[in-house]
């Protein structure tokens, strides 16, 4: 939600997310997808990296993730 807001995205704009990480954050994650996906808005999650309309590395539990965010026409 954080980068949803950083991008200036409408709280009612569907997104998808992009991003890249350990293995063990990634199974983290998309062991709560649908979770993530409910909660940001968002209609997909790609565990390979791709430039969205907005980006940025952040930290989760001291490891590194790249996450992407782009709006859904």
């Amino acid at each position: 939600q954080n980068l949803r807001k950083e991008a200036g995205f409408e709280v009612v704009e569907r997104i998808k997310i992009a991003f890249d990480s350990s293995d063990t954050l990634k199974k983290a994650v998309m062991n709560q997808k649908e979770y993530i996906l409910s909660e940001t808005l968002s209609t997909e999650i790609h565990t390979t990296f791709a430039q969205g309309e907005f980006s940025k590395e952040v930290e989760i539990n001291d490891e590194k993730i790249q996450i992407s965010v782009q709006r859904i026409s």
